[in-house]
């Protein structure tokens, strides 16, 4: 299901893949949990007196730091998005942890860790796909840290949390025998019997059938789905 509210919360994913031919962000779904302990618990009091509870945790906002490919054409990236920090307002209430041995509430939060702007000026960058190189990519590193305060008023902070993201053009295409037209090379134009699924984030992370491309992308972009 592509809905967050049935994801299995141990898998753990530890990078990810944006596709900036088909996208041009990148959502990440965050666990986050309440490690604070119950004051309702620690000062004794009635487990139903939800007024007692300054331990509650409102989600405010998460900060993404990003360290930029390496090599001198993305040495001006930092310039030309304003800088290498970025804020995305962020929601969600989590209560506390009953007793030192169990966590807190738990909750998925998504998180735009990729902001169109960023996408497209690395995008430029990359290089051309061609036959010698189809799938170019290079790698950006982002580290998040959450903000939210609680009932009493104190501000709270997560740890930072690494999380790298290969951004390319075409890597995540894929070109299914049945997608070919005519005799010779591999292609992408049989437009009969078009695949029934669909990516829950088109261009993010999971591979992407080359005909999808071609529904989602103008006419004359059409030819960045074929194969080199």
């Amino acid at each position: 299901s592509c809905d967050i509210g049935t994801a299995d919360l141990t898998i753990l994913m530890t990078r990810g893949t944006v596709d900036v031919l088909l996208t041009d962000q990148y959502l990440m779904n965050a666990v986050v949990v309440n490690r604070l302990q119950s004051t309702v618990r620690q000062q004794k009091r009635t487990q139903g007196d939800i007024r007692a509870e300054s331990s509650i945790v409102t989600l405010q906002s998460a900060s993404i730091t990003y360290e930029f490919p390496e090599g001198p054409e993305f040495a001006d990236v930092e310039q030309l998005i304003g800088g290498n920090t970025h804020t995305e307002f962020i929601t969600g209430t989590l209560l506390p942890a009953d007793n030192p041995q169990s966590g807190g509430q738990a909750m998925v939060v998504t998180i735009p860790l990729l902001s169109p702007a960023l996408a497209n000026v690395i995008s430029e960058k990359l290089p051309v796909r061609d036959a010698a190189n189809p799938a170019p990519v290079v790698t950006l590193l982002t580290k998040t840290t959450l903000t939210g305060i609680t009932l009493d008023g104190s501000t709270v902070t997560s740890g930072a949390f690494d999380y790298p993201v290969d951004m390319c053009k075409g890597c995540l295409l894929f070109f299914p025998i049945e997608a070919k037209l005519g005799e010779g090379n591999p292609n992408c134009r049989n437009e009969d019997n078009p695949p029934q699924e669909r990516p829950c984030r088109l261009g993010q992370d999971d591979p992407v059938d080359c005909r999808i491309c071609r529904e989602v992308k103008p006419i004359a972009l059409r030819n960045e789905c074929e194969p080199f």
